[in-house]
């Protein structure tokens, strides 16, 4: 294992901070060099888990030791892992991960460093140093947790014989943005909504485009299209036969990987290996398949109140007028021939116009024929819309149900007011939940102890608009300062 150690810092792929002698305390840029070695801090642990957290706050240790479990697990939920996927045991032979806590310091945004180290017995763990004088970051923090969890399951395969002739020990930033992406997915519980809305926008990415990103001068709305793309291209390699299995063994041999990274995965997902064109119209197709929402994916309050109204919409014809009386055969025989002329004979009227009303507006449906049709339209479409409608919405559905089926059978006693306390009901739900989003807004924009990331972007690129760099004097740049002048 030192060997192993060893070999990866003098190819420069992993930064290592510890001697073979103890481990070494290097302190974060803000801590003092005198803090207290993490073996003299107290520590929450468990024999059965790849996490140990140090650190002096024990409600913070147990909060970082649950952070981290959950996002291990998350991880490999969104990977669809078992117990053991091919060749790669995903619950045996981890490299230890340590949470080190300080509460006393926080660095903004950079607040997780992280390190192998090289322990007394001559084995590696990954060391991360997280300065948490304002609480745990989780947003940053899981970042790096991800990131460390793929970098561990990249290096099971690494041995020291062949660690010589393995490639760059680098984790992909389209496979670090889109695991994280596919893993908020999986927290919202809607995947399709940020597929849709890109989608809709006609911005995504190719996949040369995406395996071949420069995420460092993105803004954030390039920053969110490159994590979309990224998650819909991890999506449909899961989607493949074996789809799981080959995306574990692609990531555990990255390290061996010495050719351009798009033959790395055609190796193990020849769909990729298609014509351009091929390759083209399965992208389109598959990023228009994801976009569309599953039965799995419940609708807001909002997006119901809307389905609903339309749910309640039928179509029918209205009535045929009544047909002339046929005058007797007297008085065809006494009445008068016309003349015959050229004209044309006049045309029959044209149809009437469909009428789309609500079925709460019952009357006119009384005097249908096809009444029975008419009604199912509107049960039809409430349990489609019952299906992934909002929860607090499923017993106005089901009453809905029950009154309309009552119309083709004249049953209408009382069924305008059952109508009426319906939609009070209705108004009454939406009026409340605009409340409590009123508030929750309020307390988001005035009760924060810490200021978010939300706009840190936004804001760096702001300043840097406010402070362009200098000039640039260089014979070059003055030959293009000049051209340019030419033509403006």
């Amino acid at each position: 294992m030192r060997t192993l150690v060893i070999l990866i810092a003098c190819l420069g792929l992993l930064p290592i901070t510890a001697s073979a002698q103890e481990p070494a305390e290097e302190p974060m840029e803000s801590v003092p060099p005198s803090r207290a070695r993490p073996r003299d801090v107290p520590r929450t642990f468990s024999t059965e888990s790849q996490f140990t957290v140090y650190g002096a706050n024990g409600d913070l240790r147990v909060e970082a030791f649950r952070l981290a479990e959950s996002t291990r697990k998350t991880l490999l939920a969104t990977l669809a892992q078992k117990t053991r996927l091919g060749k790669v045991n995903v619950d045996k032979g981890r490299i230890p991960i340590v949470l080190e806590l300080d509460d006393r310091f926080t660095t903004g945004r950079d607040i997780v460093k992280g390190s192998i180290r090289l322990m007394p017995d001559d084995s590696i763990n990954f060391h991360l140093q997280i300065a948490a004088g304002g609480g745990l970051n989780v947003p940053v923090v899981t970042e790096e947790l991800v990131r460390w969890l793929l970098v561990d399951l990249m290096m099971r395969r690494v041995r020291a014989e062949n660690l010589a002739n393995a490639g760059e020990l680098h984790l992909p930033d389209w496979l670090h943005q889109g695991i994280l992406e596919l893993m908020s997915y999986q927290n919202r519980g809607r995947p399709s909504e940020v597929f849709a809305s890109v989608f809709r926008l006609g911005k995504t990415l190719t996949i040369q485009e995406i395996l071949n990103a420069d995420t460092s001068g993105m803004d954030g709305v390039s920053t969110t299209i490159y994590r979309v793309s990224c998650s819909a291209l991890l999506l449909m390699l899961l989607d493949q036969p074996n789809g799981a299995e080959k995306l574990i063994a692609c990531i555990s041999d990255l390290p061996a990987n010495q050719g351009p990274i798009s033959r790395h995965l055609e190796h193990y997902f020849p769909i990729l290996s298609g014509s351009e064109n091929q390759l083209e119209k399965w992208w389109s197709l598959s990023l228009a398949t994801i976009a569309q929402p599953t039965r799995m994916e419940l609708m807001t309050m909002q997006e119901t109140e809307s389905a609903l109204t339309e749910a309640l919409q039928v179509t029918y014809q209205p009535p045929a007028p009544p047909a002339e009386k046929a005058p007797s055969k007297l008085l065809n025989i006494l009445k008068k021939k016309p003349e015959p002329t050229a004209e044309t004979p006049d045309a029959p009227p044209p149809p009437a116009e469909p009428i789309k009303a609500s079925i709460e507006d019952f009357a006119p449906l009384l005097k249908q024929k096809d009444i029975h049709a008419i009604t199912q339209q509107a049960l039809l479409a409430l349990t489609k819309l019952s299906l992934r409608a909002h929860p607090f919405y499923r017993g106005i559905l089901e009453e809905y149900q029950k009154e309309i089926a009552k119309i083709p059978q004249r049953k209408t006693s009382g069924l305008t007011g059952a109508f009426a306390d319906l939609s009070k009901r209705r108004a009454k739900m939406m009026e409340d939940a605009r409340a409590v989003e009123d508030y929750l807004d309020w307390h988001e924009a005035t009760q924060r102890e810490s200021f978010s990331d939300s706009f840190r972007q936004y804001l760096q690129t702001a300043e840097q608009l406010e402070h362009p760099p200098a000039s640039r004097r260089d014979p070059i740049s003055r030959y293009l300062d000049a051209i340019e002048k030419e033509y403006k």
